[in-house]
C-alpha cells in the first residue's frame, strides 16, 4: 500500500493547491516531480528529495508506486473527482466511459449468449446452488461466481498474504479456462518483443485438484427482477467502521483470479469477445526523471493485451481489503495513480494523436479496473498534452492534471450490476482491441 498520510485526495485544482501548501510544497506550479534526484546510488532503492524540500526532514525512500509519499504523490499532479455510482438518477453511466456503439454491440451479444443468460437467471433466483442442474450451462461464469464467493467468505487477518498459494477455486479456473481455450481454433499472433515490460503470466503455473463449491446466493443479496432497469440504484461503497470490521481475505491472489475469471468468462462466452486477451500479468511501469534515473515503478495485476499490438489496452489492480477501509481510500488511489502515471510515461499516445491533442485541445483516455475484495470499480483517467509534457520532464508548461474518475462499486452478486459490468467489460474489450 502507498506510504502516504493524505486522507482526502484532491478533487480539483483548488484542493490540489491547498494540499500542496499543507504538505510543504511552496511553489506547486513550478516544482516538478523531476526535481526528485537520488541522494545515494549505492543503495538498491533510490533515496530522493525534491529541490524545494529541506534536507533535514523531507528525505524519503521511493521504492515503488505503492510506497510513494505525500509530496511525491502531489507532484504527479493527479486529481480524483468525486466517486460516481454505476447508476445516476437510476440510469447507467456506462456511456460516459465507453462509446455507445460498442455498448450496444456488447448488450446484444450478451443477450444472445445462453451461458450469460443462465448466470443472470441464477443471480435472480435466491437459494439456488451453483451445482443445480439448471445452472450447468453457465460455463466459465460458474467458476467466476464461485471465486467471487471465496472473496467474501474466507478471511484470515493473522497471516500475511501469500501470492504463490492458490486456492482450489483458482486451480479450477485454470483447468476450465485451458479446456475452453484448447477447444477454440488457433489463430497465429505476433510474439511480444522483449522489453522493459516483459511480463510473466501467472496462469502458466500448474494446477492441482479441482473443487466444486456448492455456492448459493443469499436472500439479502437478491435484487428483484420485477424492477425495471430504470428503477435500480447501486449500493454505496463499504466505508468507515464497517469497512474496517470486514476482515481482508488471506490471499490476494484469489482476488486476482476472481477478477480475471470474470473478464475471461465475459469475453470467451461470445465470439465477438475472443479478440481480447486478458492476462494475470504483473507488468511494471516506471517513471524516470530527465536524467533517466528511476523515480518509482508500479506493477499491475491484470492487463488487456492485443496479440498484434504493443502495450496494454487496459490495466487492473486487486486488493484483499475494501477500497475505503483505510485513509479514505487514499492509499489505494495513490498506487493506482502511480500505475496510470507510469503507463502514460512508458506508453504515450502516438505522434499523430499527440499532434491532434495539441491542435484540438483534446484529451487521451486510460482505463483501469480495480477489485477491492468483493467490490469492483472502473477508473477512467484523462490527460491533455500539457500534463504529458510535464510528466515527461518539460519545464514551463501550463498547469494541468491527470484526472481519474472512478465509477463503482459493482458487486457481482447483484444481477443488475453483474449485467452492467459485463456489458462494460465486453464493450471495453471490443473497443480497445479495435483501436
Amino acid at each position: 500500500m502507498a506510504g502516504i498520510t493524505i486522507t482526502h485526495m484532491p478533487k480539483n485544482k483548488s484542493e490540489w493547491l491547498i494540499a500542496c501548501k499543507t504538505y510543504g510544497i511552496q511553489m506547486p506550479e513550478s516544482d516538478s516531480i523531476h526535481d526528485i534526484v537520488p541522494k545515494s546510488k549505492s543503495t538498491k532503492d533510490a533515496i530522493a528529495v525534491s529541490k524545494s524540500e529541506s534536507s533535514t526532514d523531507d528525505s524519503v525512500v521511493v521504492k515503488s508506486g505503492s510506497k510513494v509519499q505525500d509530496k511525491q504523490y502531489l507532484l504527479l499532479r493527479v486529481i480524483w473527482p468525486i466517486l460516481r455510482s454505476p447508476f445516476t438518477n437510476k440510469v447507467s453511466v456506462s456511456n460516459q466511459i465507453i462509446p455507445e456503439g460498442y455498448l450496444k454491440i456488447a448488450r446484444e451479444a450478451l443477450a444472445r449468449d445462453p451461458q450469460f443468460q443462465t448466470c443472470l437467471e441464477w443471480l435472480r433466483t435466491p437459494g439456488l446452488s451453483l451445482a443445480a442442474p439448471q445452472v450447468q450451462n453457465a460455463g466459465l461464469f460458474t467458476t467466476c461466481l464461485q471465486s467471487y464467493g471465496y472473496t467474501q467468505g474466507l478471511s484470515d487477518n493473522t497471516l500475511e498474504p501469500d501470492k504463490a498459494e492458490f486456492s482450489p477455486i483458482a486451480s479450477r479456473l485454470r483447468f476450465t479456462t485451458q479446456r475452453v481455450l484448447e477447444s477454440e481454433p488457433k489463430t497465429p499472433t505476433s510474439p511480444t518483443p522483449p522489453g522493459r515490460h516483459q511480463a510473466k503470466d501467472t496462469l502458466s503455473s500448474s494446477w492441482s485438484g479441482v473443487d466444486y463449491m456448492e455456492y448459493c446466493i443469499d436472500e439479502e443479496e437478491f435484487t428483484s427482477p420485477e424492477s425495471s432497469r430504470s428503477d435500480y440504484a447501486a449500493d454505496t461503497p463499504l466505508a468507515g467502521e464497517a469497512a474496517k470490521q470486514a476482515i481482508p481475505i488471506k490471499n490476494e491472489q484469489e482476488v486476482v483470479f476472481c477478477l480475471l475469471s470474470f473478464l475471461r468468462a465475459v469475453c470467451l462466452s461470445v465470439p465477438e469477445g475472443r479478440v481480447a486477451h486478458w492476462k494475470a500479468d504483473q507488468v511494471e511501469y516506471t517513471l524516470d526523471n530527465t536524467k533517466g534515473e528511476k523515480i518509482f515503478s508500479a506493477r499491475t495485476d491484470v492487463n488487456l493485451q492485443h496479440g498484434c499490438r504493443k502495450g496494454n489496452q487496459v490495466i487492473g489492480e486487486t486488493k484483499r481489503a475494501h477500497r475505503f477501509a483505510t485513509n479514505g481510500g487514499a492509499s489505494i488511489k495513490a498506487q493506482e495513480s502511480c500505475q496510470m502515471v507510469g503507463w502514460a510515461f512508458d506508453e504515450p499516445p502516438s505522434g499523430e494523436e499527440l499532434k491532434r491533442m495539441r491542435e484540438n485541445k483534446s484529451t487521451h483516455q486510460l482505463i483501469s479496473l480495480s477489485q477491492c475484495k468483493d467490490e469492483l470499480y472502473v477508473n477512467s483517467g484523462t490527460y491533455d498534452a500539457n500534463w504529458l509534457d510535464y510528466i515527461r520532464g518539460k519545464r514551463s508548461v501550463p498547469l494541468s492534471f491527470l484526472s481519474i474518475q472512478e465509477y463503482g462499486p459493482y458487486k457481482l452478486r447483484k444481477w443488475r450490476e453483474f449485467q452492467e459490468l459485463a456489458t462494460i467489460v465486453l464493450a471495453l474489450s471490443l473497443w480497445k482491441s479495435e483501436k
